[in-house]
Formats: structure tokens, sequence, C-alpha cells
């Protein structure tokens, strides 16, 4: 078969795409984050995007929840995520999304509108892995709405220390 750059050029782009899809069949990055020594008696509220800033700037590691306090869906989580933490001893954390709806920096959440929970895992200040709420689709939810697929979903991507 004769090269041609389009044929080349088609070689490149398979061998990328080969990479990309083996890269990104390896293990999960996890951010560990530290147990309390304190008892946790569920999530800690940011007051405001400011606190959130500042958790950035300092590099932590942390779990946020972007919430909708008057969505049906963030109500039910509450408690799922409170009892996570709990059972963890680690902080947790949530805001409200009309905190960061209308930020130019959002830290790379999906807060495009008021459609929530987004949970948001942060180590050293950057977001390492995300999930939102998707109105309509009970099977991808079901980390919002299940203690067993929020608890693998995070221990698939946290460590405790």
């Amino acid at each position: 078969m004769k090269h041609t750059p389009k044929n080349n050029l088609t070689t490149i782009l398979s061998g990328i795409v080969f990479t990309v899809a083996l890269s990104s069949c390896g293990p999960l990055e996890k951010v560990t984050l530290t147990k309390e020594t304190d008892p946790v008696d569920g999530h800690l509220i940011l007051e405001s995007y400011a606190s959130l800033t500042m958790m950035v700037a300092q590099q932590r590691n942390f779990i946020l929840v972007i919430t909708n306090s008057s969505c049906l869906c963030t109500i039910e989580f509450l408690p799922i995520f409170d009892t996570y933490l709990s059972e963890q001893d680690i902080a947790g954390y949530t805001l409200e999304y009309t905190n960061v709806l209308y930020q130019s920096e959002k830290f790379g959440l999906a807060v495009d509108d008021g459609n929530s929970p987004i949970i948001g895992i942060f180590g050293e200040g950057q977001l390492k892995h995300q999930i939102e709420y998707v109105v309509g689709d009970e099977r991808h939810n079901r980390v919002f709405t299940s203690y067993e697929y929020l608890s693998d979903y995070l221990g698939d991507r946290i460590d405790v220390a």
C-alpha cells in the first residue's frame, strides 16, 4: 500500500485514539482525605463563593456538593451524603449553586443552572472527579439516591487516612 499524506494522518490519528483509550482504562486517581479527630455529624455549609476560592487557593483535598436547597433531589441526597461522611469520619462541604452560577471561575464544576446536586472531589485544589444529577436518568442518579452506590462511587475515588 502506498503511503499518502491521508493514510499517514489516518495512522497517526488511530494511534492517538488508541493511546487515549488505553490510558482511560487505568485505575482512577484517588484523592486522600484526612479522617477527622472528632466524630463527623454531617456536612459543613460553605456560606460563600469566597470560602470555595480559599480552599482551592490553599490546595486542599475535599469533597464539595453543589446544592439547590429548593430541589427535592438535593433534599433527598443530603441525608445519604451525611451518613457517608459520618461513617468515614471525613469532612464534606456543600455550597448553594447560586453562589457559583454567575462566577467566571467555577473551578471545573459543571454549574450551568439549578440542576443539582453535583459532587466534586478536589485534590490539591484541583477538581479531580465530579458527577452531576441528571433529571430523568434513574440509573445514572443512583449515586444520589442510594447509600451503596454513593459509597462505591466515592470509595473508588478517595482514600481516607
